[in-house]
């Protein structure tokens, strides 16, 4: 008897490991990954989301078989919202995968769509957005514009032409430079409905103003929960002209006394300021005028320009290494990248 009740204990345990080893997912019933190209899609009823399901390369034939619900929109060719979709052998550098895909089409109402995809005993879900606030593209007609504080780079952005009116309003922010007209650094704009090869668009456009600091604006639109950002560099804006002055034509030199020295850059016309802290490069040369024959000396070694584009120095002989006759002072700048510079010059007299 006791031997009996042994031998149904062990024929029970080994029933209910092997039902427990049942609910296992074995690795050929796994799904690798499953991803779809967008977050958000418009809420219109003809937008798609691509989803790409991928499975282990060693599932056997019999188990390519992928089903897919949805809890909103879609999935076109079938046009309802569960399909069965099989895996199909891909190569992709020399390797082999196991993909399958299918498109989502978008309802007219927002909200989430949970996609779930189920392979034999295994469920993976991902989820789609379908706002009716939607960014195509935001893009710039420049990469980059100088920091002068009047450069101006173009940003478009187009939204669904089936997007409501109501909410073709677009939100924008910048964290360096300012929206031209409005002068500010956020505002907002309208989507207008334009026609392009016999194609309906909508789209908004506004200017950007550069500042006079160098560095990154990030430009973010936003449409309701949606957002996007694209980035416009300011780079320098280099002088373009120079001009170097002197509170005195005739110098007598002394232990205090000092000639001032103002150089003072600026940009053509219509081209704004030039960035503020350009170096400038400042020497004193004698009657010969040989920049290799220096006299005197600055009081100042940091030589960068202001906001104003100004560089204040100051200029003696002292009297231990006494110089008299014609000094030449010449101030140059860079005015662009590749080491060209511009210069002007003015000359004293030290008695």
């Amino acid at each position: 008897m006791k031997n009996r009740n042994y031998i149904l204990s062990i024929s029970f345990l080994i029933l209910l490991y092997g039902c427990y080893k049942e609910k296992e997912v074995p690795l050929d019933e796994v799904i690798i990954s499953m991803t779809g190209n967008n977050t958000f899609i418009p809420a219109d009823g003809i937008s798609k989301q691509l989803i790409t399901i991928e499975i282990p390369s060693t599932t056997a034939d019999p188990n390519n078989s992928i089903t897919l619900t949805t809890t909103k929109g879609l999935f076109d060719i079938v046009n309802k919202n569960t399909i069965t979709v099989v895996a199909q052998n891909v190569t992709i550098n020399d390797t082999l995968h196991k993909i399958a895909s299918v498109n989502l089409i978008s309802s007219t109402d927002e909200g989430t769509a949970y996609v779930t995809a189920t392979i034999k005993n295994y469920s993976q879900v991902d989820t789609i957005t379908f706002t009716n606030g939607f960014i195509f593209s935001m893009t710039g007609n420049q990469t980059f514009i100088p920091a002068d504080g009047v450069s101006k780079q173009l940003i478009t952005i187009e939204i669904p032409p089936t997007t409501i009116e109501a909410n073709n309003t677009i939100a924008l922010t910048t964290s360096k430079g300012l929206f031209d007209v409005v002068n500010k650094n956020s505002t907002t704009v309208v989507a207008q409905n334009v026609t392009i090869n016999e194609s309906l668009h909508k789209i908004a456009s506004i200017y950007l103003v550069s500042s006079n600091d160098t560095g990154s604006a990030y430009v973010t639109a936003s449409i309701k929960n949606y957002i996007q950002t694209d980035t416009i560099k300011f780079t320098n804006a280099f002088a373009e002209q120079i001009r170097i002055s002197v509170d005195k034509l005739n110098y007598q030199i002394s232990n205090t006394g000092e000639v001032t020295v103002t150089v003072k850059i600026s940009r053509f016309a219509g081209h704004g300021t030039p960035t503020p802290g350009q170096n400038i490069t400042l020497i004193a040369m004698d009657s010969t005028q040989n920049p290799n024959q220096q006299v005197g000396q600055f009081r100042n070694f940091t030589t960068r320009t202001d906001g104003a584009g100004n560089c204040l120095n100051y200029f003696s002989i002292p009297f231990t290494n006494a110089y008299y006759g014609k000094v030449k002072f010449l101030a140059t700048v860079p005015t662009d990248d590749s080491s060209k510079f511009i210069s002007d010059s003015t000359t004293i007299t030290a008695y």
